[in-house]
């Protein structure tokens, strides 16, 4: 088998690659402000000759694996990291970490889950199957219900991918960068620059929080002081009363449909269009107030809070073994008045 084709190619000044691929640059080269030179085009003809089936080869066949990007810090991504010099360091984490903020923006698939909400055809498929697997489908029914579902969801993905795309063309360099004076280019990289050190700090912020909780766990868990662990064991206690409270009243409903009609009842709920869950939340909102006006406001989660502020984290821990090995002297130790 053989393939004929023939393939325009524009040429384009070396500036634009970056790693040896097109990408957008937030800074425009000085060369290319007065605009991109027209340096002409290139006609190819190309012929592919097929003496195999290459499906099995590009599958069995082993094959080198692209290694990620490596680490690299500047305004466009295209400058080493240096460990003598720690600014190309500070880059280097800002861009990753522009770079991971983008790869988990979750914008896209919130829009595709709201106009799944607000299309009728599409949202009674998804109830129709919601139905099936929760209350009439077979345990060995439920993997293809749940693929089916995956699927519409992705064909919503792809939809609304498909509008910003249209809407919002890559393009060489950035549309705001084009259009400012060499004066606001400045002031926009010092913005720049101050907006990298606020993402750190909050990054470092953000995991110095995530560390104590797990100090704090980890505090409860080695039963280092009895009465905070004790407390918390009573707690838990109650919550899985709770619970095995509420699943013995689903156990009165006939024919063990109990569980079912709950599960039955959220996805309904997580499926309807924006309208009616904010009618829902409404109705919540005005049962809670009539709650706290009849019975008082909940003491039960601030409670918890309050205990949960008061479990010491790592710092607090070290600081009490300290304090109790070193300052704390026993009663025949201390001196008489």
């Amino acid at each position: 088998r053989s393939r004929i084709a023939e393939i325009g190619v524009r040429l384009l000044p070396l500036e634009l690659l970056e790693e040896r691929k097109l990408s957008t640059h937030k800074e425009v080269p000085k060369r290319l402000r007065t605009g991109l030179p027209d340096l002409g085009s290139v006609l190819i003809r190309l012929r592919l000759h097929l003496y195999e089936n290459n499906l099995p080869r590009m599958l069995l066949q082993d094959w080198a694996i692209p290694k990620p990007h490596t680490i690299v810090a500047g305004q466009n991504g295209n400058q080493p990291v240096r460990l003598d010099d720690p600014k190309t360091v500070v880059s280097a984490v800002s861009v990753a970490m522009t770079r991971m903020k983008n790869a988990m923006n979750l914008d896209l698939y919130r829009r595709a889950c709201r106009e799944l909400r607000e299309t009728v055809a599409q949202r009674s498929v998804l109830m129709a199957l919601w139905t099936y697997s929760s209350m009439l489908g077979r345990p060995w029914h439920l993997p293809v219900c749940f693929v089916l579902g995956v699927f519409v969801f992705l064909w919503q993905v792809s939809q609304v991918s498909a509008v910003d795309r249209r809407a919002r063309p890559p393009g060489f360099f950035e549309e705001d960068e084009e259009k400012l004076s060499l004066h606001e280019r400045n002031k926009e990289r010092l913005r720049k620059v101050v907006d990298m050190e606020i993402k750190l700090v909050r990054f470092a912020r953000s995991l110095t929080v995530w560390a104590s909780r797990l100090e704090k766990l980890r505090y409860i868990c080695s039963l280092r002081d009895p009465y905070i662990s004790l407390v918390c064991g009573v707690v838990a206690f109650a919550l899985a009363l709770a619970l095995g409270t509420f699943l013995c009243f689903l156990s009165f409903v006939p024919y063990g449909l109990g569980p079912y009609l709950v599960l039955w009842m959220a996805g309904m709920v997580a499926l309807l269009p924006d309208p009616q869950q904010e009618t829902l939340r409404r109705w919540f909102f005005k049962a809670k107030a009539y709650k706290e006006q009849m019975l008082g406001p909940n003491r039960l989660f601030p409670a918890l809070r309050n205990l949960w502020g008061r479990v010491p984290d790592g710092l607090e821990a070290q600081h009490w073994e300290l304090f109790e090995s070193h300052v704390l002297l026993p009663a025949a130790a201390q001196p008489e008045p």
